[in-house]
């Protein structure tokens, strides 16, 4: 009798991969439809009243299959921060794919977030939840500053991006940045309050203002972006008619 040597049959060996890679993509599409369903419950009813089970009921699935994928909430939380995360940054991706001053990035930025952010106003107010409700949760700070960390880093990679800024470590970017996302985030918690969209989007436009004047130096004339391009202007000197 001649011994197996350990080799598997070549269709054998296909039919196992092939396989696998089914059930990978059975259990990534199965994952994607937790996080989804996740989401349409957190828009519902807030983050606070979003259980696994509710989610489990909207996703059409049992309880054990969603603890299957996440261990708990949090857990199932993170991702769905992640997912929308990942949406935001190909957005930015493809918005700012063309070179372009620092001053058109800024009022750009601020438009495009602004717009967004109506479009997406439930996503925007599960952020927001999402934020308090890690800072209320044992274990879970970190995803709140996480949260401000990714966004700030957006708009970093956003400005720095600029041709004007061009590598330039001199520049208070990292500043500008704050100024903007404090800016929005306030626009956002006012409109959640008293949503009027002629106000808001007036606001976003004073921003804008203020975000093209802040100052990227220290001195007695700091760089805004309105000024980064411009040459230093030469001061002519006086002529001494006495002289001749």
């Amino acid at each position: 009798m001649i011994k197996p040597t350990g080799i598997s049959h070549p269709r054998a060996r296909t039919r196992t991969e092939g396989g696998a890679d089914i059930s990978r993509r059975n259990s990534a599409g199965r994952r994607a439809q937790i996080i989804e369903a996740g989401k349409q419950v957190i828009f519902r009813e807030g983050v606070w009243s979003a259980t696994t089970r509710k989610i489990a009921d909207e996703a059409s699935i049992n309880l054990a299959t969603i603890h299957y994928h996440f261990a708990n909430k949090e857990a199932l939380l993170i991702a769905v921060f992640e997912e929308m995360l990942d949406t935001v940054r190909a957005s930015v991706r493809r918005d700012f794919d063309k070179p372009s001053s620092l001053a058109e990035r800024i009022d750009r930025a601020v438009r495009l977030t602004w717009d967004f952010s109506e479009r997406n106003l439930s996503g925007q107010f599960m952020q927001s939840e999402l934020t308090l409700y890690a800072l209320r949760t044992k274990g879970l700070a970190q995803l709140a500053r996480r949260q401000l960390d990714e966004y700030l880093a957006i708009y970093t990679g956003v400005f720095r991006g600029a041709s004007d800024v061009a590598g330039r470590k001199d520049l208070d970017i990292a500043g500008l940045s704050r100024i903007v996302n404090a800016g929005i985030d306030g626009i956002l918690v006012q409109h959640y309050a008293d949503p009027d969209n002629a106000r808001s989007s007036d606001s976003c436009q004073k921003l804008i203002y203020l975000a093209l004047r802040y100052p990227l130096t220290i001195g007695v004339k700091p760089l805004t972006s309105l000024t980064l391009g411009r040459r230093p202007s030469r001061k002519r000197k006086s002529r001494d008619k006495t002289s001749r």
